[in-house]
């Protein structure tokens, strides 16, 4: 009796003491390149007017919210989201996205991604350029980082 509580003890000490990630310290650079390609292929789906492309890039259900500074101002849910997207890029043309100040953060199956995008684009005759301040919460379903929040703000100094 004494030896199987030993081996039973040394089982459980040997796998409390296996190395395990920190998913607070642990920077997992190669996913950091992932979530940062990913980021600049949204751009450019967006660019092109890819919109299925585009959307394949969202978690499409009921976890997926969405702030920025287009209308409708409210906290979008997915389908929202989705229409007021397609709405605006149709209403635009030469849309331009560069992706400054890029940082990806990861804790295990979610990344967060920070950075700022300054942009322009054509409406009607005007050209719009602003910048604002841009995150993209990542959730990895399946193997494939999906956006399940976007939040853009505008900077103050926009014109």
């Amino acid at each position: 009796m004494k030896t199987i509580w030993m081996v039973s003890l040394l089982v459980f000490s040997a796998l409390g003491c296996q190395q395990r990630k920190d998913i607070v310290k642990e920077m997992y650079p190669e996913e950091q390149k992932q979530i940062e390609k990913v980021v600049h292929d949204i751009f450019d789906a967006a660019k092109k007017k890819e919109m299925d492309r585009l959307e394949a890039f969202h978690l499409v259900g009921p976890k997926f919210t969405k702030f920025d500074d287009w209308e409708p101002l409210n906290k979008q849910d997915a389908e929202t989201a989705r229409k007021a997207e397609r709405e605006g890029f149709s209403a635009i043309s030469d849309f331009k996205g560069d992706i400054q100040d890029f940082k990806a953060d990861l804790f295990g199956d979610v990344a967060i991604a920070t950075f700022v995008l300054d942009y322009s684009m054509k409406a009607g005759t005007d050209t719009v350029k602003a910048k604002a301040r841009s995150t993209l919460v990542f959730v990895n379903d399946g193997g494939t980082w999906k956006i399940t929040h976007e939040h853009f703000s505008p900077f103050k100094s926009n014109p």
